[in-house]
């Protein structure tokens, strides 16, 4: 049963929801509760599926509806909506199967929805909408498809109103989808005050095999905010309905008492409860922690390992609690969000901020389950680093393109005499380079790096940090690749090649004009032979 602490994973969705046909309003709504199991009032809306959906239950399949309500007075008026899912391991669904986790509210005239939905044509994915309690119909939804929900991580959803009647959604403080117009919505009432109209759903809907996950876990199933601030219903009960056979239980509080006040483990694996059953019971409760590191005075960028300790009110050690660790100079931790193991322990690694002069810096874990409330500090004075001078060579550099070269970085200290064994690492910015990220300078202080271009043209920053803990020193060098130099070829052969084209087009024209003037030469006369003298005397014309 792992809690995990609020992260946000944002990416390319697996399979786009364009490949879901017909998404838009749903098409199948929730039965009504049986009278006989005796719920709080639920809106009309309650537990509708956001996506796509059969209009009928398939024939050899099911479903399934659990609930999670409350009778807490306290609860309205509220102006906001909280509830944290963590994502679970994406299910492969046959055809007309979808399973959604989410939390509703009644806002005005109309209901709030959103959490978390897969069917069979989607992996899981964040969505947000909302229907007019008065004619059924959606009135707007939006999914985060870009958002890639990351088995085991959670993901806090926040409806809050903002100026005048307008609510808006957040994820882990993101805007819903990155978009103001999908994570925002006109609900007509500034505040929330129907407590009926609260509630905690999952819904189940299959052919053949069920759909239920082995295990859903819930950090916080609701909270609201009041005039105070975020607010935990101090009771809840769960009601479910299951069709077909299939298992499907719910813990909370009450059944587990290493779970949260507000949290829940929901799933197939899980043991059913009776309807009307008690999850949890008062509000959050406080926590012991503790937090010690491995040495109160370090080196400013050196790393100090910080051991935390999460322990309930009885002593027993808490697996699976989230932490938040940060300091007050500037430092950073590795991981920033802990998560206890089962012997309620965790540990990150602090690494010390870079000062110029000799400070005190406190480092404080907070636990960030909703239900639990505790926080530890430890003191740590953290020295000015030792300053190296790194160097390079020239501080810029032009090569030609796909070449390969070496780089030699000379470290030294102020004085000037070399500093071995200094770690180095490298990262670069504005090009594709190959590299070995990280070297250690030797015994005259020198390291290299061997750097291999692209064959394109680029223009590259590497940047070269002294990582050694409590050393600091930086230096950066600008590589510029050109084309080669031109060949002989590449020189002439423009050249060549005009010299053969007027070549060719003074031998056409040659050829064109001796045809032209052979064509124009004038046809000699021709001179005929002289007619025969007619001897005219030596011929008798008379007649005989």
């Amino acid at each position: 049963m792992a809690r995990h602490g609020w992260s946000l994973a944002a990416g390319l969705f697996v399979v786009g929801l364009t490949a879901v046909g017909g998404l838009g309003s749903p098409a199948f709504h929730s039965n009504p509760v049986p009278d006989h199991f005796a719920p709080p009032p639920l809106s009309p809306s309650a537990a509708r599926l956001a996506l796509w959906t059969p209009l009928a239950i398939p024939q050899a399949g099911g479903q399934g509806r659990l609930f999670v309500n409350t009778t807490d007075p306290g609860v309205v008026p509220n102006t906001g909506l909280r509830t944290n899912i963590t994502a679970y391991f994406p299910l492969a669904f046959p055809s007309n199967s979808a399973f959604q986790a989410a939390v509703e509210e009644v806002i005005g005239n109309d209901t709030a929805v959103f959490g978390v939905f897969q069917n069979d044509l989607t992996y899981p994915v964040a969505f947000f909408s909302v229907f007019s309690n008065a004619t059924d119909a959606t009135l707007h939804l939006a999914y985060w498809s870009s958002l890639i929900l990351s088995t085991g991580v959670s993901y806090d959803f926040a409806l809050v109103a903002g100026t005048g009647t307008v609510w808006t959604l957040t994820v882990n403080g993101e805007l819903f989808d990155d978009n103001a117009s999908e994570a925002a919505f006109d609900f007509g009432a500034t505040h929330a005050t129907w407590g009926g109209g609260l509630g905690f759903s999952e819904v189940s809907i299959y052919a053949g095999a069920p759909s239920t996950p082995s295990e859903v876990q819930v950090p916080l199933c609701m909270a609201v905010r009041s005039s105070t601030g975020w607010y935990l219903p101090h009771s809840a009960q769960t009601y479910s309905i299951l069709n077909g056979g299939a298992q499907w239980g719910v813990e909370g509080r009450a059944q587990d008492p290493l779970l949260a006040p507000g949290e829940l483990v929901t799933g197939a694996s899980i043991s059913n409860v009776t309807n009307g059953s008690s999850l949890w019971t008062g509000g959050p409760i406080p926590v012991s922690v503790t937090l010690s590191l491995s040495a109160t005075v370090v080196p400013s960028t050196s790393r100090v390992e910080a051991l935390m300790s999460v322990a309930g009110p009885n002593g027993i050690p808490l697996p699976d609690v989230a932490l938040d660790v940060q300091d007050s100079s500037d430092g950073y931790f590795s991981p920033a969000a802990v998560e206890t193991n089962e012997t309620g322990a965790g540990v990150s690694l602090f690494v010390a901020p870079n000062v110029t002069a000799r400070g005190p810096d406190l480092v404080r874990a907070t636990v960030t389950l909703f239900g639990f409330q505790g926080n530890s500090s430890a003191s740590v004075v953290v020295l000015p680093a030792a300053q190296v001078l790194l160097s390079a060579g020239p501080n810029a550099v032009t090569l030609i393109e796909g070449s390969s070269m070496n780089v030699t970085i000379l470290a030294t200290d102020l004085n000037g005499s070399p500093e071995s064994g200094l770690l180095v690492l490298f990262t670069v910015s504005g090009g594709n380079l190959q590299f070995v990220p990280y070297t250690t300078t030797g015994i005259g202080g020198t390291a290299t790096v061997t750097l291999t271009f692209p064959a394109s043209i680029e223009s590259v920053l590497l940047i070269g940090e002294a990582s050694t803990p409590g050393y600091w020193g930086h230096v950066s060098v600008r590589f510029t690749t050109v084309p080669p130099p031109p060949t002989v070829w590449d020189t002439w052969s423009p050249y060549l090649f005009v010299g053969i084209i007027v070549g060719a087009a003074a031998l056409g024209l040659f050829l064109m004009e001796r045809g032209r003037r052979r064509r124009l030469r004038p046809i000699p006369p021709i001179v005929l032979p002289p007619e025969p003298v007619e001897d005219v005397a030596a011929v008798s014309r008379t007649p005989p």
